[in-house]
C-alpha cells in the first residue's frame, strides 16, 4: 500500500479535515507523508505529515492514493476549525479548483455547431440560430448534479454553507463554461465563413 511516489507537478494531499495541501511527494511511509512544500519556489527543504491525518494524495499524474478514510468503522476524522464564513470561502475554492465542467463546454459547443446546420438544411436557418442559443441556455441553467462534485471529505458534505457556496460556484462555474463553448463555436462559425469566402472569391476572380 505504501510506495516511493514522485510527481514532476503539483500533488494534492487532502488531510482528514478537509484542508489540502500543495506540493510535491517524495516518500510516503506507513508513519508518515514527505512532501516538497509548493512554496518558496525552488525549496529543497521536506515537510512531512502524519499518514493518520492524510486521507488522499492525488497526483499530478491524475493517480490517486487513499491513506486513511474516514467513513471507515474505526478511523477518526479530525473536526475542522473553521467559521460559516471560512467554510463557505473553500466551498467555493473547492468548487473552482476541482468541479468539471469539461462536458458543458463541448456540449454548448457542437449544440451551437449542429443546430444551426440542421436547421439549415431544413430550410430553416433564421431558426437555427435561435435554437443554438436555445440549447445553450439550457446547459447553463441546469442545476449541477451533486453527484459530479468532487469532496472528499464528508464532514464538509455535510456542512451547510461549504456545500451552499460549492453548488452556486459550480453553477456560475457551468454556466461559464457552457456561454465558453458558444463563444468558441462562434469563432469557429467565423474562421470557416471567412475562409469559405476567400474560397469562392479565388474561385470567382
Amino acid at each position: 500500500m505504501f510506495s516511493l511516489s514522485t510527481a514532476s507537478a503539483q500533488d494534492r494531499i487532502t488531510r482528514t479535515d478537509g484542508v489540502e495541501v500543495l506540493g510535491k511527494v517524495v516518500r510516503v511511509t506507513p508513519a508518515e507523508v514527505v512532501y516538497l512544500p509548493e512554496t518558496p519556489a525552488g525549496s529543497t527543504d521536506t515537510l512531512h505529515l502524519n499518514t493518520d491525518v492524510v486521507f488522499l494524495i492525488r497526483y499530478a499524474d491524475g493517480k490517486k492514493h487513499i491513506l486513511h478514510n474516514p467513513a471507515l468503522p474505526g478511523n477518526s476524522t479530525v473536526a475542522p476549525a473553521l467559521t460559516d464564513a471560512e467554510l463557505a470561502t473553500k466551498g467555493r475554492e473547492d468548487a473552482k479548483r476541482n468541479y468539471s465542467t469539461v462536458g458543458t463546454f463541448w456540449g454548448a459547443y457542437g449544440a451551437t455547431i449542429a443546430v444551426p446546420l440542421l436547421a439549415l438544411r431544413s430550410r430553416a436557418p433564421v431558426v437555427g440560430p435561435v435554437l443554438g442559443v436555445g440549447v445553450v441556455a439550457t446547459l447553463a441553467s441546469v442545476r449541477p448534479s451533486e453527484k459530479n462534485f468532487e469532496i472528499l471529505s464528508p464532514e464538509l458534505r455535510a456542512n451547510p454553507s461549504y456545500m451552499a457556496a460549492y453548488r452556486k460556484q459550480a453553477r456560475r462555474k457551468k454556466a461559464g463554461s457552457a456561454i465558453g463553448g458558444f463563444g468558441a463555436a462562434l469563432g469557429t462559425g467565423a474562421v470557416a465563413v471567412a475562409i469559405l469566402a476567400y474560397l469562392l472569391r479565388d474561385g470567382f476572380s
